[in-house]
């Protein structure tokens, strides 16, 4: 494996998708007209990087893939692990205001990451984009509700 800088990156020519084809009509010629092949290039080694290159982008297609759906689940975990912040953090407020020991402690700390700018105020709800994120939502609330209720006995 090569590692590149930036600047090589940058600097070097590419066979990207929009040159694909020429790879194809370039060495389907070369094979069929091997007296225009440069004394200097090996067709043998040239059927070697070609074999290369579509071996790495398969690995690259399938790493690209994994790489989605490891991003997908953290941003779903961070989605869950939020929701059970917020709900906690109603909680410290509402223990906070009824003056339960630590709360106000907590709720200091806690205040800098729920924070909301002046313009962010009052966030227009976001649409539920499926059953699972609907039911989510319905749960969350209803955690947050029922943790709010409960506090409010207290």
């Amino acid at each position: 494996m090569l590692s590149l800088t930036n600047e090589e990156r940058r600097t070097l020519p590419k066979l990207g998708d929009n040159r694909l084809a020429l790879d194809e009509d370039a060495h389907a010629f070369m094979l069929a007209h091997p007296d225009f092949v440069p004394a200097c290039v090996s067709l043998d080694e040239l059927e070697k990087d070609r074999a290369l290159h579509s071996q790495l982008d398969g690995i690259r297609l399938s790493l690209e893939s994994l790489l989605n759906d490891i991003e997908g689940t953290e941003m779903e975990l961070g989605c869950e692990m939020l929701m059970v912040y917020l709900a906690f953090y109603a909680s410290v407020q509402q223990g906070a205001k009824r003056g339960i020991a630590g709360g106000q402690v907590v709720l200091d700390v806690l205040r800098k990451y729920f924070a909301r700018s002046k313009a962010s105020a009052t966030p227009a709800p976001a649409a539920a984009k499926s059953k699972r994120d609907s039911r989510r939502m319905s749960v969350t609330a209803s955690a947050i509700f029922s943790t709010t209720k409960a506090l409010e006995k207290l």
